[in-house]
């Protein structure tokens, strides 16, 4: 009815709407599509404000579909799930010209998370000033959730420099607008600067990752107190740190660093042994923790080392040298000294580090790449896998119920396959694809052809996924030939990443059991 534009159309389109109330998707996207086909968007108005909440979801669906700014007006229905699926349209389309009707949502409102989130994004895509405040109220707003606070939070983090993929939906919408790092300084620096925030490790956390990017040499102070609150955990004690060493307020890192390796546990020891200052003693400690320290501690020092241009200290990195060359190396820790000598090393300990490589490649494909099995930052690898829009993960697999599903779904992963197998999957695709995932083409012996991903298959029937028929159930007998496709995944996607991140992402990839 609604295809064919008729007026006459609107009447039963809404009786089915409300009638149905919401419990057949099916009965209610068809109702939505006539509305949609009416083409005159004056009938839409008309319902919009309609008694019944299932004929209001039904206008707002087609609008949406519509890509109407009008959608707008459902941000303040008194029906709750129509006002998060108003922020999903505004949102997850998107339809830009309603986006600061979403950020200027009042978030002391009744709000759902999902919805509060879309407020928060909405004030971080429309990027100017004005927004940048909102985002500072709601991270200081102690009605709203931790989550949502640590959020607004994470959003000034990145405000100079925004990720092309969308925050909430994945999508690939870079934002083309200028944003002033100093708007967000400012914000940051009046929150820091307010009433003194009870909150939780998350939402420290995320200040200081605003602090750090944003490079905000007045949160030095209330970095080093972050440093010494040990209620806060060793993780986030350690990020303080680092932040810390990030500024140029080099009294308040000494103290960190005092505290730290005095106090410090696991990480935050670590962290305060890589920026330690470089002096005889701290030259004997460095000795010490590669030599009897457990590899966090042997990281630290590396990276300190690496600081340090003392005769001295290049005497010690050559003694490892040595070591490396010598098979004396552990494999988590080869990959820090390799980017030790090839940035400071000389030029006799860097012919030693490549001969050590070459015999790495010589000995068997893909060897070179044994040295990032170990030893990487988990949290890190966790951000690549999220964020990196060069290699994508996220697009084609799924994790925790978030991402993609080209490909397998990684929960578990490490507790069905080793990292040696995994690796293997990044560098060579192509090489074992998972079950459920193989391409190929099945010639019948009847001069039948069908493509797509087995998804099933045993001595009697194999079930195909096709593109073009969705499930196909073929009799193994009847299969004249197959050929075997390639894997989704791109061979080479590898390149696109150092060392050090692929093997921060073997580190995510192998905590996921």
């Amino acid at each position: 009815m609604g295809q064919d534009g008729r007026a006459e159309a609107v009447s039963p389109l809404v009786t089915l709407l409300e009638s149905n109330a919401d419990k057949d998707p099916y009965l209610r996207h068809a109702a939505v599509m006539g509305l949609v086909g009416l083409q005159d968007f004056r009938w839409l108005e008309s319902i919009a404000s309609h008694p019944s909440a299932s004929v209001r979801m039904g206008a707002l669906l087609a609008m949406r579909r519509l890509e109407r700014p009008e959608v707008a007006q459902f941000l303040s229905d008194t029906e709750p799930h129509l006002v998060t699926e108003a922020a999903r349209a505004i949102n997850d389309v998107p339809i830009d010209a309603a986006m600061s009707d979403l950020a200027q949502v009042n978030p002391s409102a009744p709000l759902s998370e999902p919805a509060m989130r879309r407020v928060v994004n909405a004030n971080f895509r429309l990027g100017r000033e004005e927004y940048a405040v909102r985002l500072g109220n709601i991270a200081t707003d102690k009605s709203l959730s931790e989550g949502i606070r640590s959020e607004a939070l994470e959003s000034l983090a990145q405000w100079p420099t925004p990720s092309g993929r969308d925050r909430i939906t994945g999508i690939w919408q870079p934002l083309s607008s200028y944003r002033s790092a100093e708007d967000a300084r400012r914000v940051v620096q009046s929150v820091l600067s307010g009433p003194s925030q009870t909150a939780s490790p998350d939402w420290v956390a995320a200040m200081i990752e605003a602090v750090a990017s944003l490079k905000l040499e007045t949160g030095a102070d209330w970095l080093l107190q972050r440093v010494r609150q040990e209620a806060l955990g060793d993780r986030t004690q350690a990020a303080a740190l680092r932040a810390l060493a990030g500024l140029s307020d080099a009294p308040r890192l000494a103290e960190a660093v005092a505290f730290g390796l005095e106090k410090g546990q696991r990480r935050l020891r670590s962290e305060a042994i890589k920026w330690q200052e470089q002096s005889a003693d701290s030259l004997i400690s460095l000795r010490k923790a590669l030599q009897d320290g457990d590899l966090d501690t042997q990281q630290a020092a590396l990276a300190s080392l690496q600081r340090d241009t003392s005769p001295e200290a290049l005497d010690l990195l050559n003694q490892w040298v040595g070591k490396l060359a010598a098979g004396q190396v552990e494999r988590g820790l080869q990959l820090d000294l390799l980017e030790v000598v090839s940035s400071k090393g000389s030029p006799e300990m860097q012919a030693k580090a490549k001969a050590f490589e070459q015999n790495l490649q010589e000995s068997s494909p893909f060897k070179e790449f044994d040295i990032v099995l170990e030893g990487g930052d988990a949290e890190a690898g966790r951000k690549i896998f999220l964020e990196r829009e060069e290699v994508a993960c996220l697009r084609c697999h799924k994790v925790a119920g978030q991402g993609g599903e080209v490909g397998p779904v990684l929960d578990g992963l490490a507790t069905r396959h080793p990292v040696n197998y995994i690796l293997e999957s990044i560098l060579t695709p192509n090489a074992v694809i998972a079950q459920g995932y193989e391409s190929v083409l099945i010639e019948t012996k009847d001069d039948e052809y069908y493509a797509g991903l087995i998804k099933q298959e045993n001595d009697k029937e194999l079930i195909l996924e096709s593109p073009e028929d969705g499930l196909i159930t073929l009799d193994v007998n009847r299969i004249q030939s197959r050929e075997k496709g390639l894997s989704g995944m791109p061979e080479g996607l590898y390149l696109m990443l150092s060392k050090r991140e692929l093997r921060d992402l073997m580190a995510f990839l192998s905590s996921l059991k």
